[in-house]
């Protein structure tokens, strides 16, 4: 018999959905400090924006379980996908000063919050078992894809054409996003609401099992030093006159496609071992140089290791968390994958973001290097603790 069917209808309308959702998010992620500095907003300011919303997106995926018992999967997502879009028109109308900026970033948070942990979770519900990783490697692959022009689209947007185009522009991709997301006819026993939760510790076996208490916290360690790159380098670029950082990041995401698309297969046959150790190395070294990059030469030797290094992670780790579980519990797994990382960015970007106003870059991002030696130390630790007890 030949291998199950990955890119069946419903998994090529949630990639695409996934995909232009992610053009508008990914859009504002290198634009937004900048626009934040704009408004004459300092980099400790720049830290509370981001934290403003990745809080916000933790906060509705520990609602998400409730929400599943009120609508189903495609509803919800439907409702996540509309916010974000209405609250980046706004944001681009209305955000005059950085308070303002930072109640606009909590509600898109909430858009993005849902929209994240549904996404993951069909995807994992549509793939056959035996090419689930393969699969989430693909899926992911589409949203490199279009990391690899969003953050330059963004950047020359709003360097040509000023904020509230860069906002719309984003906002374009939101409704490119619910056109597609129509096309999802999945079948009712995949999308179907849950049942009504009854108890505080039902609501609790819904968002955290302790089964993931290794991958979660090496999530947390990673995202920490991943907001280095993620919040602060567009600022980093511009305070040390670097030109022309969006070739950098289609640079890097190219790279971390190439890596994806053996990540996946790698993972089906060896596991997550394989992947998360050079992933982690590659961007530890990656976070070291950022630190003392003067030219975009540099940034560009960042940007392999960098790219090599976000290849491999978020694959496995997505992977991993995912098929760690049973079927009805991916949405625990899901909630818990978004949670953990959006925790970890926004723990990041408040304590690299202070760093950054008080001592500078370098301090910045190498402390943010220091944190992957911690993530490669706990996890060959334990690693080498399950090979003693197999």
């Amino acid at each position: 018999m030949g291998k199950p069917k990955i890119w069946t209808k419903d998994f090529t309308a949630i990639t695409l959905t996934n995909m232009f959702y992610m053009f508008g998010f990914y859009m504002l992620m290198p634009t937004i400090p900048l626009f934040v500095r704009s408004l004459g907003g300092d980099n400790a300011q720049v830290g509370v924006v981001a934290s403003s919303f990745a809080f916000a997106s933790i906060i509705m995926r520990f609602l998400s379980p409730v929400f599943l018992t009120k609508f189903n999967k495609r509803t919800l997502l439907r409702i996540g996908v509309a916010l974000a879009f209405a609250v980046t028109v706004t944001c681009g109308l209305g955000a005059k000063n950085v308070t303002l900026t930072i109640v606009f970033r909590a509600l898109q948070g909430f858009g993005f919050g849902i929209a994240s942990t549904i996404c993951a979770t069909l995807v994992a519900d549509l793939l056959p078992d035996s090419r689930r990783g393969e699969g989430i490697g693909y899926f992911s692959m589409g949203t490199s894809i279009i990391i690899m022009f969003s953050p330059a689209v963004g950047l020359v947007v709003s360097e040509r054409f000023g904020f509230n185009a860069m906002f719309i522009t984003a906002s374009a991709g939101h409704l490119a996003s619910l056109l597609c997301l129509a096309a999802l006819r999945p079948p009712e026993e995949i999308i179907r609401a849950r049942a009504r939760i009854k108890s505080i510790g039902e609501l609790f076996r819904n968002l955290y099992d302790v089964r993931l208490a290794l991958p979660t916290t090496l999530l947390l360690l990673f995202s920490i030093a991943r907001s280095s790159e993620q919040n602060f380098l567009s600022v980093l670029a511009k305070d040390r006159a670097i030109e022309n950082i969006q070739y950098y990041y289609i640079f890097q995401t190219s790279v971390s496609i190439v890596g994806k698309f053996f990540t996946g297969r790698m993972y089906d046959k060896r596991g997550h071992f394989w992947a998360v150790v050079p992933g982690g190395a590659s961007l530890l070294i990656a976070l070291f140089i950022f630190s003392t990059a003067e030219s975009l030469g540099m940034l560009f030797v960042a940007g392999f290791f960098s790219g090599a290094g976000m290849g491999a992670l978020l694959p496995s780790m997505q992977s991993w968390m995912l098929t760690s579980l049973e079927a009805e519990k991916r949405s625990v797994a899901s909630a818990m994958y978004y949670n953990f990382y959006d925790i970890g960015m926004s723990l990041g970007a408040l304590l690299l973001g202070t760093l950054a106003a008080s001592s500078g870059y370098t301090l910045a991002f190498r402390t943010a290097s220091g944190v992957m030696a911690a993530f490669l130390v706990l996890y060959i630790a334990a690693a080498a603790k399950a090979t003693g007890h197999a």
